[in-house]
C-alpha cells in the first residue's frame, strides 16, 4: 500500500505530464496513439491513479519533445518551475534584441511570471524604475489587476474588463488557472482578493474561444492622456522554449 507521501508524488507527476502534454497541444488520445498505449492510460496517469514506469516517462518525454531539464523534471530530479539558471539563460537569449531602440516587449516564463523587460519599455510606457522592479517576478495577471504595482493605471478603463476577461480566458487555457490545481491555488487565491478580478473572471467564462486567436491580440493603453490601440505578438524562445516574449506595436493613428 502506498504512503500518503508516495500518493502525493504520484499526483504531482500526473499534473506535470498533463502540463507538458497540453503545452504540446496533444489530446490524451493523441499521446496514447503516439505511445501505442491502451485507451485511458494517460488519463489514469494524469489523475494520479497509476504510477508510470521510468521507461514510459522517457517515451512520453520523447513524444512531447521535452528538453533534458524537463525530462529530468518528470523524473523528479529538478523542480517543475524554471531554475535561476534557466531564467538567466533566457534573459541572455533576448538581451541583444531587448537592448534595441524602440522595442516594446517583455519576457515571461510558462507560468506567466514576468522575468525581463526591454530597455525602452519603461520609457515608452512611462514606467518608473521602481515600478519595473516591483513587477518583475510577478504573474502577469497580478501585474494587471493589483493597483499597488503601478501598471493598472496604464490600462484604458473603457476596455479594461473586456480585454482582461480575454486574457484570463487565455490564462485558463494555458495555465489551467483552477483552484483545484495545487500549483495554481496560491495564485488564484491572491488574484481573487484583488479589485475587479472576481467579476472579470466570471466574464472570462463567457468568452468565446475564437476570441483567443492571434487576430484578437489587441490592447488599449493610456499614454500621456491619450488612448492607444496596441497590437501584440507572442513568440516562444528558440533556445529556452519555457519562455516567451510579448511585443507591442502601437496602432494609434497620428
Amino acid at each position: 500500500m502506498q504512503t500518503p507521501g508516495e500518493m502525493d508524488k504520484q499526483k504531482e507527476l500526473g499534473l506535470k505530464i498533463r502540463y507538458f502534454r497540453e503545452r504540446a497541444r496533444l489530446s490524451q488520445f493523441d499521446l496514447e496513439m503516439e505511445l501505442d498505449a491502451s485507451p485511458g492510460s494517460i488519463s489514469r496517469i494524469e489523475n494520479g491513479r497509476v504510477n508510470p514506469t521510468k521507461e514510459t516517462i522517457l517515451k512520453i518525454s520523447e513524444v512531447l519533445k521535452l528538453k533534458q531539464n524537463e525530462k529530468a523534471d518528470l523524473l523528479n530530479v529538478i523542480p517543475l518551475f524554471p531554475s535561476q539558471e534557466d531564467i538567466d539563460s533566457a534573459i541572455k537569449e533576448v538581451g541583444d534584441y531587448f537592448n534595441k531602440d524602440g522595442v516594446i516587449a517583455y519576457m515571461y516564463d510558462d507560468w506567466w511570471i514576468l522575468r525581463a523587460a526591454s530597455k525602452d519599455l519603461p520609457k515608452i510606457l512611462n514606467l518608473t524604475p521602481e515600478v519595473v522592479k516591483k513587477v518583475v517576478g510577478k504573474n502577469l495577471l497580478e501585474m494587471y489587476f493589483d493597483p499597488k504595482l503601478g501598471v493598472r493605471g496604464l490600462l484604458d478603463t473603457d476596455h479594461f474588463k473586456e480585454s482582461l476577461a480575454i486574457e484570463i480566458a487565455r490564462a485558463r487555457e494555458e495555465l489551467k488557472l483552477s483552484p483545484d490545481d495545487p500549483n495554481m491555488k496560491p495564485l488564484v487565491e491572491k488574484l481573487m482578493s484583488l479589485p475587479d478580478f472576481a467579476e472579470v473572471y466570471q466574464m472570462s467564462l463567457r468568452v468565446d474561444k475564437s476570441m483567443l486567436l492571434p487576430k484578437h491580440k489587441v490592447g488599449y493603453l493610456i499614454l500621456n492622456g491619450k488612448q492607444h490601440k496596441i497590437f501584440y505578438a507572442r513568440e516562444r524562445l528558440k533556445e529556452n522554449p519555457r519562455f516567451e516574449i510579448t511585443e507591442f506595436i502601437d496602432n494609434t493613428p497620428l
